[in-house]
This record gives structure tokens, sequence and C-alpha cells, in this order.
């Protein structure tokens, strides 16, 4: 050793204590003189520390995102260790506090991150004769995040609007589940599925009992334009006899096309934009259109058309078919269907006008013999709707005798004869003392001839009207009364 000896004192300036351990030292001092002859003693403590602290970590378990780190130093130490002297991954120093001479406790709040890192500088921990602590490097990882949740939907992404679609969140840890469209919450949704007819980017995030959360894989959700399917009836009654029902598609959609499929109600079909269709038999209907887009959305719209069975009637003459002067009949049409109906009455291909009744009466008075037919039709106008029926034909009944009506007579009268045969009549009337007071000659024609008479002024009395034949024999001789 190297001393220093002043006056009375010995000061110990230089102590090589290489090789020996660490400890308290304890050295005695003897003084020699030159001669080597003792002249003092001394004794001298020293403290030999050359281990810097040793540091164990240990960490407390728990739920949450507050730790409890425990750093155990090799020795003593001296100083209040500094949030400073550590170095923390993923979490926040929150305490340092004393347990003991060689025990600390850190406090942490964590982030939502696995991994927790601690790293314990020189100088954190300082022993009794400031030897600061060894570096020290702390990891862990562990999962404090919940299991990111799956998402599903429980059919097609893409749905007609209108329509709907269920969202399904598939997660293995427990938690509250919050559901997001477009990045946003949707508000009362925390349950494990989620129904939306809504478009959008679609997520579920799960949130642990620590607080940490995660989130599904974005799912989204397209909504495709529903078509509305419609389309116009020209006419939708029609009759049995050339009926020709036309359809004219006015389906629409927002965007995109649209495939056409006809069902015309009596097992054919069609897929042309405005078909049409003739039906073989009568009867109702259902025409349904459906609309179909290229991702089908479908639509569709259904129109009854109705198809009359053609009308019919079959005629019948009441009381006589054959009539003579005097005599009247009628001819009633009968329909074949319980119905409605229209008339027009025709005698030999003319239209009667005003006959517009199921019956045709005072043929015989009003109207002559001939050919009888009605065409019969529905109330509604429609086409192809009208049918006539066969002919009946009405004859005379030849009688000899010249009629004449009405008798008495104001002086204005007809007269009927049959005449077939002939070819020209010949009236002549006189008075009762003979004297002419008429004469005239008409056309024959087939059948009665029917003549109309007018005396003129002539005066209260009896008179004779006789007709002959172009020869001059006489055909018919009446008497009768004037009474203006």
């Amino acid at each position: 050793f190297e001393g220093m000896m002043n006056s009375d004192t010995i000061t110990l300036k230089h102590l090589d204590l290489t090789g020996v351990n660490d400890g308290n030292l304890f050295a005695s001092v003897f003084i020699l003189d030159s001669a080597r002859a003792l002249i003092g003693t001394g004794r001298a403590s020293y403290l030999k520390d050359t281990e810097v602290p040793r540091v164990v970590v240990q960490r407390a378990a728990t739920s949450t995102l507050t730790e409890t780190i425990t750093l155990n130093a090799s020795e003593a130490v001296v100083n209040q260790p500094q949030a400073s002297g550590l170095r923390v991954g993923n979490a926040t120093v929150t305490g340092i506090s004393r347990l003991s001479d060689t025990s600390f406790r850190v406090t942490l709040l964590r982030s939502c991150a696995d991994t927790l890192s601690l790293e314990i500088l020189p100088g954190f921990f300082q022993d009794t004769v400031r030897n600061p602590n060894e570096q020290v490097t702390w990891k862990v990882t562990d999962p404090v995040n919940p299991a990111r949740p799956g998402l599903a939907a429980n059919g097609a992404t893409g749905f007609c609007a209108g329509d709907s679609v269920t969202l399904i969140a598939q997660s293995a840890t427990a938690g509250t589940l919050t559901w997001k469209r477009d990045g946003v919450s949707i508000p009362g949704q925390s349950g494990t599925s989620l129904r939306t007819g809504v478009a959008g980017s679609y997520s579920v995030e799960v949130a642990a009992a620590n607080g940490c959360r995660s989130a599904s894989a974005p799912l989204v959700l397209t909504s495709n334009p529903q078509p509305r399917a419609d389309f116009n009836l020209g006419m939708q009654t029609q009759c049995l006899s050339g009926n020709d029902f036309r359809f004219t598609n006015t389906s629409t959609i927002s965007a995109g096309t649209l495939n056409l499929t006809w069902n015309f109600g009596d097992g054919s079909s069609s897929s042309l934009a405005s078909p049409s269709r003739r039906y073989t038999a009568s009867g109702n209907y259902t025409v349904k259109l459906l609309a179909t887009s290229a991702a089908g959305c479908r639509d569709s719209i259904s129109r009854q058309v109705r198809v009359l069975a053609m009308p019919g009637a079959s005629l019948q003459a009441s009381p006589l078919t054959n009539i003579y002067p005097g005599r009247a009949t009628s001819v009633i049409a009968t329909p074949l269907a319980a119905g409605t109906y229209t008339y027009q009455w025709f005698r030999n291909d003319v239209a009667l006008i005003g006959e517009n009744s199921a019956t045709v009466d005072s043929i015989g008075w009003k109207y002559p013999s001939g050919r009888y037919r009605v065409a019969i039709g529905y109330t509604t106008p429609l086409p192809a709707c009208s049918v006539q029926t066969p002919e009946l034909v009405i004859g005379d009944s030849a009688m000899s005798r010249l009629f004449l009506y009405p008798n008495p007579t104001s002086g204005r009268f007809s007269a009927s004869l049959y005449s077939s045969g002939q070819s020209r009549l010949f009236v002549r009337v006189t008075d009762a003392r003979g004297a002419l007071v008429y004469e005239k000659g008409f056309d024959a024609q087939a059948g009665y001839t029917h003549m109309d008479i007018n005396l003129g002024a002539a005066g209260r009395g009896l008179y004779i009207m006789e007709v002959r034949d172009a020869s001059g024999k006489r055909l018919g001789t009446e008497r009768f009364m004037v009474r203006p």
C-alpha cells in the first residue's frame, strides 16, 4: 500500500485488493522505522463490492390491461428508481413503488397489442456503492385482443331491392358485438345476426371484457334494381271467332335489361316482347307476365282475358209459316245461350229498319212473306261477335179470293190477290149503279200482289172492286163500303 505520514497520523492512500473477494475487509497496520523497529500500529476496514445488481422480473396474472410487474434486485437498492429507467413497449408506466430493499412494483397500462416488452436500463437500480444494475430485456406475448370474428351472409350478398339478407357473426370470444355499415355503428344492433335490406359494406366488431376490440373482414352487400312488370292489353273480351289478343310489354327497370316470359293460361307461352294469342276455346284465361333481370330479380303481373262463345239463335214462326192477307204471323229468335243480345232482322237480305228485338211481328200486315233471318250479337260491341242465323221462309197460302182491308173504308184501302203466274193486274172500281170511279194497272208480284187504292172524294155507299189479268179474265171481285 501507499500511505502518507503527517505528524501522528498516517493516511492510507492506496490499497491494492486485486484478487481479494468482495466483502467487508479489515487491515492491521504496523509501522516500523528505518531500523525496522515498531513505532506504531493501526487498523482499517474496507468494503469491496464489484458486482452489479442483477434483476429478476416477475409478472402477476391479470385479465385486464393493467399489468403488475415485480422487479427483484440481487442486492439492496439505495436509489429511488424512475420511469425514465424503463423502456416499455405497447404499455405505459403508471406507477413504481418499493416493496423492500430489493423489490419494487411497476404498474403498467397495456395497449391492445398482444406483445408486451420491458427493458430495464442500467442505473435503474443502484446498489450501496452505486453500482448500476445490469440491462435486462423482458418480453411476453399473449392475446389481449379478442379473436377476429367471422362474418357470413345467409344467402346471396347481392339481393333485389325490397328484399333482405341475414348476416351472421361467428365469434369465438365472448363479448359485446357492434354491427357497422360503411364504418358507422348501427344503433340497437348487438346480436349475433343482422337482417338488412340496405346495401353497403358491413362488419361486426367484438369487444372483450378488457376493452380490446377486433373487427371482422368487411362484407359488401349490393342491392340490385327490382323490375316492375306490366303490360297493355287491347280488347280484354273477344268472341271466339277471329279472336286475336295482342299484348304490349310495358315492364321497366332502372338499369339493365329484362327477360320476359308470358303464360297465356291455356298451356302456351312466349318470350317475345309484345306477343299475340288466338284461343281455340271459349272461357276465361289468366295471362301472366314474368319479368326477370340479369341479376335474377323478378316481378310478375296477371290479367284475365275472356273468350266468348259465339252467339246463336233458332228461328220459329208463330202461329203460321204460310200466310194470306188478313192473317199475320211472327218470327221469334230464341238465343242458344242465356245472355243479353242485340238483334237486326232482315227480309230477303234487306235490313228491316227498327226491328231490333227478338221478335219480328205483323208479317202479313206490316211485312209480306219472304226469307227472314236475324243477326244476333252481344250488347257490348265486339269484333266478329255477330252471327247470322239461317233463314226462315214465310210463304204465301194461295187463295183465290180478293182481300180488301179495311172494309168499310174511308176511300183509302189495300187490296191483295194471289197472282203467281201473272204479269199485270188491272183494277176497276164501280159504284152501286155501275159507274166507273177508279181504274188502274199494277205489276203482278210473286205470291200476293198488294195494291194500294185511293178513291179520292168517293161518296158514301157500296162499291165493287174487280181485278182482271192482261187477257181480261176476271181473277177476283169484292164488295166494300165507303164511309167518309
